[in-house]
C-alpha cells in the first residue's frame, strides 16, 4: 500500500509496508528555504538581530553622554544666573541704598543682563543645541529599539511561514 503525504502539491513520502519513507522532503525544503531566502533576504534579517542589540547600546550611551552634558549645561546657566541675581541685589545706589528696591525692578534688570550678557546667550545657545541633540538621540534609539522589534517578528513570521510551507506545522 502506497500512501503519499502532500505538501503545497508536492508528494514528500510515501508509505511502503506501514513505514514511512521520505523521499524528496530534503530537496522541497532546501528549494523553500532558498526560494523564501531570496524573497525575504533572511542572512539581512538574521544580521540585523546580530547587529542591533549593539547599536542599540551604543545609542544609549550617546542619550547618556547627552543628558549628561545638558545637566551640565543648565547647571553652568543657573549659575550664572545666580551670580547675576546676587550681584543685583547687592547693588547700592549712591544713597548706599538697595539700587532695585523691588520684586519688579529685580526682575527687569535680570532680564535686561541675561539679553546683554554674551556669557549668558552662548550658554543658553548651547543649552538649546543640547536638548535639540538629546531629542535627535532618543528619536534615533526609538528607531533602533522599533527596528529591533520588526526584525524580531519579521524573523519569527517568516520561520512560521517556512515550517507551514513545508508541512511542519499546519
Amino acid at each position: 500500500m502506497t500512501e503519499a503525504l502532500h505538501v503545497d502539491g508536492y508528494s514528500t513520502a510515501s508509505a511502503v509496508n506501514n513505514t514511512v519513507k521520505l523521499t524528496s522532503l530534503p530537496s522541497i525544503l532546501r528549494e523553500e528555504a532558498k526560494r523564501l531566502d531570496e524573497e525575504f533576504d533572511l542572512d539581512f534579517i538574521v544580521q540585523r538581530l546580530k547587529d542591533l542589540p549593539g547599536e542599540i547600546r551604543q545609542q544609549q550611551d550617546l542619550v547618556y553622554e547627552r543628558k549628561q552634558a545638558l545637566e551640565t549645561a543648565k547647571e553652568a546657566l543657573a549659575n550664572l544666573e545666580a551670580a547675576m541675581v546676587l550681584a543685583i541685589s547687592e547693588e547700592k545706589n549712591d544713597a548706599g541704598k538697595p539700587k532695585y528696591p523691588n520684586e519688579t525692578a529685580r526682575r527687569a534688570e535680570l532680564m535686561e543682563r541675561k539679553a546683554t550678557s554674551q556669557e549668558w546667550q552662548d550658554t543658553a545657545q548651547l543649552v538649546s543645541q543640547l536638548e535639540h541633540g538629546l531629542h535627535e538621540a532618543q528619536a534615533d534609539l526609538t528607531k533602533l529599539e522599533n527596528e529591533y522589534s520588526s526584525v524580531k517578528y519579521l524573523a519569527n513570521l517568516q520561520s512560521r511561514r517556512l515550517l507551514a510551507r513545508t508541512g511542519v506545522i499546519g
